[in-house]
């Protein structure tokens, strides 16, 4: 029989507060967020960064296999969200005026869904799926950083080098989640 892990559950439920409070902060108070956004815009911003934040610590500390299945988690919670509220009134960046989605928000999307599918394989061979075996599994590690990496960029670059238009003076969570990720691409 495996050991089995003990989760730390006072850890998890930390970072997610800690992620929900920050989104709650910036998007509410300093933001113009109205409160109505509430239960799926801003639980939207706090899944996205815990999922990054528990994924890049799954893959800084292997022996913590939780936090992979825990991102895996929030990330669905992500995507199912995201796919709830896609449209210009959250993410007008990503529509022309004719409210098609233009350039930016195709990349930004194609990289997500890349992302995901990416860790979704991922998770199959951690789980003995041989049929996903020809897959290396430190290519599929790397590619989901690089394909996330890539969505946190097309997501807000535009807002990420001027400090003087950010919320409260507080970086936007792509730009928060975009260091975790380069941290867990050099931390590899």
């Amino acid at each position: 029989m495996k050991n089995k892990q003990v989760i730390p559950w006072q850890f998890i439920i930390l970072v997610f507060s800690v992620s929900y409070i920050y989104a709650i902060v910036r998007y509410h108070f300093f933001g113009n967020a109205p409160l109505k956004d509430f239960p799926l815009y801003i639980t939207n911003k706090a899944l996205a960064i815990s999922s990054v934040v528990f994924f890049v610590s799954y893959l800084v500390n292997k022996k913590k296999s939780y936090l992979g299945g825990i991102s895996y988690i929030l990330v669905l919670g992500h995507i199912l969200i995201s796919l709830l509220i896609l449209s210009p009134v959250y993410f007008k960046k990503f529509y022309s005026n004719d409210f098609e989605l233009n350039g930016l928000g195709n990349l930004s999307l194609l990289a997500g869904i890349l992302s995901f599918l990416a860790l979704w394989i991922y998770h199959q061979i951690k789980k003995g799926n041989t049929f996903y075996a020809v897959f290396q599994i430190k290519h599929i590690r790397n590619f989901i950083l690089i394909t996330l990496g890539l969505h946190l960029l097309f997501m807000g670059y535009h807002e990420w080098f001027n400090p003087l238009t950010w919320k409260g003076y507080l970086p936007p969570i792509s730009l928060v989640a975009m260091f975790f990720v380069l941290f867990g691409i050099f931390k590899k």
